[in-house]
């Protein structure tokens, strides 16, 4: 359960959440799958799932690339905290 709630959870260095940036969607929860929500209704017919998950596939590159820039803006800003702080 750990595991999960880390892999589905938004890290704040990406603002994405590792399950997303592996898979290209997000996690359905198990509480999500035996209530009726707009993730779990919307998809129940198999053509209509495999060309929404298709389309969310096409934009994986676009949310790694993002999230890939918001880690090095990040890191960027914190040495640059860091540094301002060190005595030369």
């Amino acid at each position: 359960m750990v595991l999960w709630a880390y892999r589905t959870t938004p890290h704040s260095t990406t603002s994405e959440s590792p399950f997303r940036l592996t898979y290209g969607t997000e996690a359905v929860i198990p509480i999500e799958t035996n209530e009726l929500s707009w993730r779990t209704s919307a998809d129940t017919d198999f053509d209509t799932n495999a060309v929404n998950l298709r389309e969310e596939l096409e934009f994986i590159d676009e949310i790694r690339s993002e999230a890939s820039l918001r880690e090095v803006a990040l890191k960027q800003k914190i040495a640059a905290r860091h540094n301002k702080k060190v005595i030369k």
